[in-house]
């Protein structure tokens, strides 16, 4: 890939946005609204056209982070985001094994790894 400009706007990163309800602990500071019942379910390729819509970018701009390969990375993949598959958790070990892990753009064993990657 290539290497980013990190002082460009347009390329830093937007915050998150989750299929999980608030009460998970998934909203932290700093990030976009969850995505809850938005009236599609992953893996459909509306949730994912849904994600897009939310944030106003085009797929290609948009990373998206999955620790399954069937609900994350293939439909997110399918549509033209950019995916990392996170080995974490009880699924990221398990579909770690499938082929399919390997069309993700990144591979990850943790947040701190994406941290890392955004900062560069």
């Amino acid at each position: 890939m290539a290497r980013r400009d990190r002082h460009d706007p347009a390329h830093r990163a937007r915050g998150h946005l989750s299929s999980q309800p608030p009460r998970t602990g998934t909203r932290r500071r700093g990030t976009c609204e969850p995505l809850t019942n938005p009236g599609r379910f992953k893996p459909s390729e509306e949730y994912f056209t849904k994600l897009v819509d939310v944030l106003g970018l085009e797929p290609h701009q948009i990373m998206y982070v999955g620790d399954r390969v069937d609900n994350d990375v293939v439909p997110a993949h399918a549509i033209g985001l950019r995916t990392a598959f996170i080995r974490r958790g009880p699924w990221g070990f398990v579909h770690s094994t499938q082929p399919e892990a390997n069309i993700a753009d990144l591979q990850l064993d943790s947040l701190a790894q994406l941290a890392a990657w955004l900062g560069r």
